[in-house]
């Protein structure tokens, strides 16, 4: 099991920093859009969807959009976090299709669901990339699997 967890995969160095990418933008931006304004206004404007009240679903929102991009984005224990987070995003995009919709307010049509989805289903494919791929040789996994 701890080869998965914590395996950053062999590539050479123009693939790594490719993934270094991979990891960090989505990461960043996910954080900074979605992630940040949920600790800094805890449990404010966040749907209960489970009805286990507002705390336990900030908190766990907290967990998809802020602590696995940030495991994630600094490749320690990428792939798990990887995992969480792009299911956490998936299932997010398929409960809450209207998410999102605010950032193009002049298109209230039928198209803007399928727009709206789109940037959770962008981060969830970057975060399965990373799942699927390890996080690189630029990581702090390498660092603990002392793999080259």
């Amino acid at each position: 099991m701890r080869r998965f967890f914590i395996n950053p995969g062999r590539h050479d160095p123009a693939s790594s920093l490719g993934l270094l990418l991979l990891r960090l933008v989505p990461a960043v931006l996910l954080i900074m859009d979605h992630g940040w304004p949920k600790i800094t206004a805890f449990g404010v404007g966040v749907a209960d969807p489970f009805g286990w009240g507002t705390s336990v679903s900030a908190g766990l929102l907290i967990a998809v959009e802020c602590a696995g991009p940030a495991l994630v984005g600094l490749g320690l224990f990428a792939r798990p976090a990887a995992l969480v987070t792009a299911v956490g995003l998936g299932l997010i995009a398929l409960r809450y299709p209207w998410w999102d919709a605010s950032f193009m307010p002049q298109l209230h049509t039928a198209l803007t669901d399928s727009l709206a989805r789109t940037p959770r289903y962008l981060y969830a494919a970057c975060f399965a990339g990373v799942l699927f791929t390890g996080p690189g040789a630029f990581s702090l996994d390498r660092l603990i699997a002392g793999k080259g």
